[in-house]
């Protein structure tokens, strides 16, 4: 009997012996003190949030994000949204598993992708910024983990290579951006802000086994700081290269881009933007990273019946499916 897809699983639906992946995992309490298990379980096609009632501390123990469960289990309406309670839970024998049915296939070409981002910075006329350019891609130690990279853990871009097409595709936007407002910043400084800005993450984020999670120095320092690091690395690598001081001024700017580039303290940046570009950056990174968010929750949503996703609480909306 083949495997039944998160994406196929309808209300009744009742599922025995069913292998999934853990990607989220936590012990809750309920209003009268007793365990259960909130989960999400998942595969190729996208994630169902389940429940394991009646937990005891013994069996909340067995089991991480990352793990396959065998499990059982009905699927169920709660809040106009499908999820599963389930009913048995245990470790599953991964001795035999096809791990094809559960790893996200990346519709990522690497090679063009690359190609673009290499024509995008051979654009570069700033004898500082070409030097600097050249050493991140002679890099060939940064350039496999950044390619191979996602751009985030749960949100936009979740997947093998999502790091380099969403740097692409800002760099892209930052080109056009640069040539509509030329009196008005930097074009320059600003597609090499926006192929530095989320540099850090290929030191933030990790992939085991499929299940993309943070290092102990991106839960700790953040893909910002850790992305300064990267950059003043390669600065005084260029320095070393060219036997010249790299300026002092362009420096800051680069670093203020990077830092500010969530656009909010309570999203994580430090300080606000402050110049032309850093605030071009800051919505053109926004605006990459919602569209494919956007994208993602639609084609992923389990509400079929419907012609809107289910109530997103991170986005605090539901969208609207019909013609996407």
């Amino acid at each position: 009997m083949g495997h039944h897809f998160v994406n196929q699983l309808q209300e009744r639906d009742h599922v025995k012996g069913e292998i999934y992946q853990l990607t989220e995992y936590a012990v809750r309490t309920n209003k009268n003190g007793g365990l259960y298990l909130q989960l999400t379980l998942s595969d190729k096609t996208g994630g169902i949030t389940a429940r394991r009632w009646n937990a005891t501390e013994d069996l909340a123990g067995q089991f991480s994000v990352g793990d396959f469960v065998c499990v059982d289990g009905t699927v169920q309406i709660f809040n106009n949204a499908l999820q599963m309670i389930v009913t048995e839970i245990d470790k599953a024998d991964t001795a035999r598993l096809d791990l094809s049915i559960y790893l996200r296939e990346s519709q990522i070409n690497v090679p063009e992708l690359t190609g673009r981002l290499n024509k995008l910075l051979g654009t570069l006329t700033n004898p500082d910024l070409i030097n600097l350019a050249d050493c991140f891609l002679a890099d060939e130690k940064f350039m496999t983990k950044f390619c191979q990279a996602p751009a985030g853990v749960k949100v936009h871009h979740n997947y093998e290579g999502g790091l380099l097409e969403h740097t692409v595709t800002t760099m892209e936007t930052a080109r056009a951006v640069g040539s509509i407002h030329p009196n008005k910043l930097d074009a320059e400084m600003l597609l090499m802000g926006a192929f530095l800005h989320d540099i850090g993450k290929i030191e933030e984020l990790t992939t085991c086994g499929g299940v993309h999670t943070y290092t102990d120095p991106g839960q700790l320092l953040s893909h910002l700081v850790l992305g300064i690091g990267l950059l003043e690395r390669k600065i005084s690598e260029a320095e070393r290269l060219c036997g010249e001081e790299f300026p002092e001024e362009t420096a800051l700017a680069l670093k203020h881009m990077i830092i500010s580039h969530h656009g909010e303290r309570e999203k994580g940046s430090p300080c606000v933007p402050m110049t032309v570009e850093a605030i071009a950056l800051h919505f053109i990174d926004s605006l990459d990273s919602k569209v494919s968010e956007f994208h993602r929750i639609i084609h992923e949503d389990l509400n079929r019946g419907s012609d809107w996703t289910e109530y997103n609480h991170l986005l605090q909306r539901r969208l609207y499916k019909k013609g996407a």
